[in-house]
């Protein structure tokens, strides 16, 4: 029996040893999917996790003939605590709506005579403006600010686009103590 003892603690210390491997479970991937279950729909109270299913609207604004919006819609995966943000576009006329961006895009705005949209997008890196066909065909970023900007808007006859962007005034705490 004496004999067994150190093979007893051998192997109990081998044990404490061992190298748990960390849990290599995938991220979940977002799932913007947000229809409601049959069971969401029979049970007829609206839950939190209904809210998030609703798609968010933003970013409206009617073409100068009034037959068109331009808009954006956020859809939201709770699980994973995702969003994603694309550019519609719908007839007042008819209530056809197309999606026009796949990858992203807001703050939708009508080129001047309505010859196409101008969006911002961070496609690139940083949010830049984009501009698209009025059918979300040929997409063009034609804005490179470093940095990035915040809003545009473009001027009265189109010669011009003004934007805003974040400045830094003072120093921060990072700047300071890098």
């Amino acid at each position: 029996m004496n004999k067994l003892i150190p093979f007893f603690l051998l192997g109990i210390f081998m044990a404490g040893c061992a190298v748990n491997e960390p849990d290599k479970t995938p991220e979940p991937v977002p799932d913007f999917d947000n229809s409601l279950t049959q069971d969401e729909i029979d049970g007829g109270r609206m839950t939190p996790e209904i809210l998030w299913k609703f798609s968010r609207l933003g970013g409206i604004q009617l073409s100068d003939d009034r037959s068109a919006l331009v808009f954006t819609m956020t859809s939201y995966d709770y699980m994973t605590n995702a969003s994603r943000t694309n550019i519609y576009r719908i007839n007042v006329h008819t209530g056809a709506m197309t999606q026009l961006t796949m990858s992203g895009g807001h703050h939708p705005r009508w080129m001047p005579n309505e010859s196409g949209i101008g969006y911002l997008s961070s496609a690139t890196g940083t949010t830049q403006i984009w501009e698209m066909d009025d059918d979300g065909s040929n997409p063009r970023q034609i804005s490179n600010i470093d940095g990035g900007i915040n809003a545009f808007e473009y001027a009265p006859g189109g010669s011009k686009v003004w934007y805003t962007r974040d400045v830094q005034m003072d120093p921060t705490a990072h700047n300071k103590h890098p």
